[in-house]
């Protein structure tokens, strides 16, 4: 059980109390504003300045949360100063948002609803307005999978480079009381490398989960006005905010279909370090929540194979969802794997 401020129930707790208690004008109109609020969630994203900003609805506000440079600093119950994001020239949302980025160039954003809740039955709209999020507790570092690469054929050398810049984009939990196993996804959000780790190479037959540790931390974010509503806003978010480093990489129990194939020849080496690679489902486990991590391919996340084949030895490089070489849609995981025929 968390140490946690006192809070109502989360809106998904409520609809469940409801269906077993007899329907009154109060649970009537307490389900209206629940109803309202669960429909108006807060969502995480990420964005580039420079790139276009996300679409804010009306009563929202997007703002920005700080890299993890400050974030690793909070001690529990301090608040997280956020940055209201104000659209403007591409120069101007480079220059005012710039000191938020993370070392790969992205910054955490928030859409926060802000304004009038609707309740149901003729019920009295209520102004909600989101309070700075409190820093809640520390949680358990985690071995991530932040990427995949497989060989079914001896001779093959794989490596993985995990470098400054690297940005991995995790789901982000979100939950209403904060207990075990009551956290759902609510958009995601990017912890970037700032230093560099070249992992282990695996050789011949392998097929590697290149895993690694990731920091996380719990927040509690809270709304102002009537009690009695806006407590329908309050949550708890949980998400990675640092990477610690380390080389934990395991196998897997064998390797995907991955039909977008080239050849390569005897000592052939391909880097793949642009595109994305394909999203890990299940590649977390926090507080009862299994969330999905993407790290793309870039100058400073690469996979590469080496081949050193031998004399009739034949074998192809392939994608799971493209050819090795292709950028949009990128190839996925990469496979080498036997190739039939002849030259």
């Amino acid at each position: 059980m968390r140490i946690r401020p006192a809070i109502a129930l989360s809106a998904a707790a409520l609809f469940a109390w409801i269906t077993i208690v007899p329907a009154s004008a109060g649970t009537s109109v307490a389900a209206g504003y629940a109803a309202f609020a669960a429909k108006h969630q807060s969502h995480y994203l990420e964005w580039r300045p420079g790139h276009r900003l996300p679409h804010i609805p009306t009563g929202y506000k997007l703002v920005a949360w700080p890299p993890s440079q400050v974030l690793k600093n909070l001690k529990p119950g301090q608040s997280v100063s956020l940055v209201s994001i104000r659209k403007g020239t591409r120069a101007q949302e480079i220059r005012r948002y710039k000191h938020l980025e993370n070392k790969g160039g992205i910054v955490n954003l928030e859409l926060r609803y802000s304004g009038k809740v609707k309740g149901a039955n003729g019920a009295k709209a209520v102004v909600c307005l989101p309070e700075k999020p409190v820093f809640e507790q520390q949680l358990a570092e985690k071995h991530i999978i932040v990427a995949q690469s497989y060989s079914t054929i001896p001779n093959v050398t794989q490596s993985f480079h995990y470098g400054g810049g690297a940005t991995s984009t995790f789901t982000v939990g979100i939950s209403g009381s904060g207990d075990f196993g009551t956290f759902s996804a609510e958009g995601t959000t990017g912890v970037a490398a700032y230093t560099s780790w070249d992992f282990t190479p695996s050789h011949g037959r392998a097929f590697n989960h290149w895993r690694t540790d990731f920091q996380w931390a719990s927040y509690y974010e809270q709304w102002a006005g009537a009690p009695t509503v806006c407590k329908y806003f309050d949550h708890y978010t949980d998400q990675p905010y640092q990477w610690d480093g380390g080389n934990y990489s395991n196998q897997a129990s064998g390797a995907p279909n991955a039909p977008f194939c080239e050849r390569v020849k005897r000592v052939d080496t391909i880097t793949k370090k642009d595109s994305k690679a394909s999203t890990i489902k299940a590649g977390f486990d926090i507080g009862g929540f299994s969330g999905s991590v993407q790290t793309g391919y870039s100058q400073d996340a690469s996979i590469k194979f080496h081949f050193h084949l031998a004399k009739h030895q034949k074998a192809q490089l392939c994608g799971t969802v493209n050819k090795p070489g292709a950028i949009s849609p990128g190839p996925g995981v990469l496979v080498a794997s036997p190739r039939a025929g002849t030259e």
